[in-house]
């Protein structure tokens, strides 16, 4: 297994949700990782494999993981990345630290969709990212395009290459 070195904070709607997603790619990739709370509500944490229990308070997260339900401008500039919504108000107003944007509408964004196209069984569509174009086909669809960019922002900005998160996400 591939060591997944990255903790990121989820500050957002559907935090639980996406730590699953981002839980299953990374484990279909080969890596390990592990999911953990700090409040119950909006923040979870994906580490190497291991819980951010008590005993490793010494750890801290690099990457957050917001949207317009949550924004302190404190709070958010003490990470090194962030990844949000294109459309969120508050993505402008940060300075000093790394944002990461996604769209299904925009391409102004660092990681927008298109073409998209749903059947019975299965949900496409291609991602947009530095100028690579990357087919996703997903049987069975259990999550929205949105979904899956938000997700795809995430592991793009931990530096996995987006031919492994597209060749991991139809699994």
């Amino acid at each position: 297994m591939k060591e997944f070195s990255r903790v990121i904070e989820l500050r957002c709607r559907n935090a639980g949700r996406y730590s699953q997603i981002l839980y299953s790619v990374l484990a279909s990739c080969g890596y390990s990782a592990a999911i953990d709370s700090f409040d119950g509500d909006t923040a979870f944490v994906l580490l190497n494999g291991q819980s951010l229990s008590s005993e490793r308070n010494d750890v801290s997260a690099d990457m957050i993981v917001f949207d317009d339900s949550f924004y302190d401008v404190s709070e958010i500039s003490r990470f090194r990345v962030a990844v949000t919504d294109y459309e969120n108000p508050h993505a402008a107003e940060l300075n000093g630290i790394k944002v990461f944007t996604f769209s299904e509408e925009h391409y102004g964004a660092d990681l927008a969709s298109r073409n998209v196209s749903v059947r019975q069984d299965e949900l496409a569509f291609d991602i947009v990212s530095g100028g690579i174009l990357s087919r996703v086909r997903i049987t069975k669809p259990e999550c929205s395009v949105r979904d899956i960019l938000l997700c795809a922002a995430v592991l793009i900005s931990a530096g996995i290459p987006i031919a492994s998160i597209v060749s991991c996400l139809g699994k």
